[in-house]
């Protein structure tokens, strides 16, 4: 799809929007590291404090996460798998690093829906209402009952899953620890949201991150010499993530990403290949922070030795 959308654009545009932003990419890939670091902040509210690792150490392990998530094909959630498995090196054990890794996660879809949702408005309000919009609020109504349910599944019906698994196996060791270890990661999930203080302000830092992430659409824009409201920065870079999301089944995203931002793009008054230019100048900061990220992941170790 990525292809279509380039060999159908203008490519001398493209290619001088490219130019435009040229060395500028390295600022806007390091501005990233600001929401980077309100995800960060996020996750360490859910950390207890007596087993939270510094606060650097946590901005790594979270910048490895969107490195293996952006540019490896693991379905948005390889990336958590491997936040876990380091945070267990950190001599915090594997259920409790586990439940703040999932909680971590839940409370970032949770803030990107509210932040997809206030997007959703800002384009009615830009574009009025249409069959476009309609159909996208539709679907984003659905993805939050979703994610409702992916909720009460965690802090409610893990457990039960568990027994069930161990009532319909057959009699064995091996059975037996795998129980143990779920029950106790349940009882942790449980516990994480019963501290409801942290899970808000957990939640204010991911929505927050959420937002700041709009000075880097800001920052491609300005490079590309375009001018647009508040509003429409907050309206691109909301729907640029729901796409990532939604399509977590395709590696990156990779087409459906840059199909979205070109629709919304053209909604708000950009051409095709302005709308294109910011996708791939998004995808060229992913690939500046992304590689070095999974260089210092392999460098700590062997992938799941």
């Amino acid at each position: 799809m990525l292809a279509i959308l380039i060999t159908q654009s203008d490519a001398s545009n493209l290619r001088e929007g490219l130019q435009s932003i040229g060395w500028f990419i390295v600022p806007i890939a390091l501005f990233h590291l600001i929401p980077l670091y309100f995800h960060m902040l996020g996750w360490r509210q859910i950390i207890e404090k007596a087993l939270r690792p510094p606060w650097a150490r946590l901005f790594v392990l979270r910048w490895i996460t969107e490195s293996v998530n952006n540019l490896l094909p693991v379905a948005q959630v390889g990336g958590e798998i491997v936040r876990a498995h380091l945070l267990t090196k950190q001599g915090i054990g594997g259920a409790a690093a586990s439940s703040t890794v999932l909680v971590d996660f839940t409370i970032g879809l949770f803030a990107q829906t509210v932040f997809t949702l206030v997007g959703l408005m800002l384009l009615i309000n830009a574009t009025g209402s249409s069959d476009f919009t309609v159909n996208l609020s539709v679907g984003v109504m659905l993805f939050l009952l979703l994610l409702t349910g992916f909720y009460f599944l965690q802090s409610r019906g893990l457990s039960k899953i568990a027994s069930y698994i161990a009532t319909r196996s057959a009699t064995h060791d091996r059975w037996h620890t795998i129980i143990k270890s779920s029950d106790e990661f349940t009882t942790k999930v449980k516990q994480l949201y019963q501290q409801r203080q942290r899970i808000f302000l957990a939640f204010n830092w991911r929505l927050l991150a959420w937002f700041a992430g709009a000075g880097e659409t800001f920052l491609i824009l300005y490079a590309l010499g375009i001018n647009v409201p508040l509003s429409y920065l907050v309206i691109l870079e909301s729907f640029a993530f729901a796409a990532r999301s939604l399509g977590f089944l395709v590696p990156g995203a990779v087409g459906i990403t840059e199909g979205v931002l070109v629709l919304v793009g053209t909604l708000l008054g950009l051409t095709p290949a302005q709308a294109l230019t910011l996708a791939l100048a998004k995808r060229a900061r992913e690939l500046l922070l992304g590689i070095p990220g999974l260089v210092v992941w392999f460098a700590e170790e062997s992938p799941f030795e």
